[in-house]
């Protein structure tokens, strides 16, 4: 099989702004709510809409310090990449809920989402985090689950390599979309964004990859996805989408 490459990936199925603008207290952007309902859930409560940031990463120098030094393993890169979403979202959070950084926690277990704790005590803060080479984002949602994916785009697949992803993942809607698109010179980016919304909308619901079913279409309703305009200086090579779910939205059985 053929998977589009994930070199840093997510954290858990269910981790950029530069770490300049996030020092210098950028805002992360916030989703823009549906067309219909202005973001207000099935019982006329106003559902605010989760809230995003991205930052650059830093490479780690080559080991040994000259320029001839053995490159940083992927693992370091991914520790460190870690490290550096962490610190910025958890200085974004601390300003939201009015603590001290030094109180906060974000957690990180093998396939599992990223939980926010204060003081030890989990949080009702939904977290979704993911990478990809000198790029991380992080979201966070209070009312329902969020998920967040950044891809590079696959410059080294062919449209028939990633066509054959398509028919295995995605949904037959995508798949006859990116078909149509095969011999566009936008077809890499085009793939790129259509998985980037898939992905996103597994992490809001939890679920791992899997071939697409009626059943995983079931576990995805009501997961709202928007494809996220990236800062111009992390835009080249990459796309980036949000996924989110109300906590009211009826989830069905599938």
């Amino acid at each position: 099989m053929h998977f589009l490459p994930r070199p840093l990936g997510g954290e858990g199925r269910g981790e950029g702004v530069d770490k300049r603008h996030a020092l210098a207290g950028q805002a992360p952007s916030p989703l823009p709510s549906p067309a219909s309902g202005r973001g207000r859930d099935r019982q006329g409560v106003t559902a605010a809409p989760p809230r995003w940031l991205a930052i650059a990463t830093t490479p780690l120098p080559p080991r040994g310090g000259g320029a001839g030094g053995e490159g940083a393993l992927p693992a370091q890169e991914r520790t460190q990449a870690r490290q550096q979403i962490r610190a910025a979202l958890i200085a974004e959070l601390a300003q939201e809920i009015g603590c001290a950084p030094q109180a906060l926690q974000i957690s990180h277990e093998r396939g599992q989402p990223p939980r926010l704790r204060q003081h030890g005590r989990a949080l009702p803060i939904q977290l979704s985090i993911s990478h990809a080479p000198g790029l991380s984002l992080a979201a966070w949602c209070r009312a329902g689950s969020v998920g967040v994916d950044v891809q590079a785009v696959p410059r080294d697949a062919t449209a028939a390599e990633l066509l054959r992803t398509a028919a295995l993942f995605l949904e037959p809607k995508r798949l006859a979309t990116l078909t149509s698109q095969a011999q566009n010179a936008l077809f890499l980016e085009a793939f790129a964004r259509h998985w980037a919304r898939h992905e996103a909308a597994l992490k809001c619901a939890g679920q791992a990859l899997v071939e697409y079913t009626p059943a995983l279409a079931a576990r995805l309703a009501g997961v709202r996805v928007t494809s996220l305009a990236l800062p111009a200086w992390a835009a080249a090579d990459r796309v980036a989408a949000l996924a989110w779910r109300p906590a009211s939205a009826a989830i069905t059985a599938p």
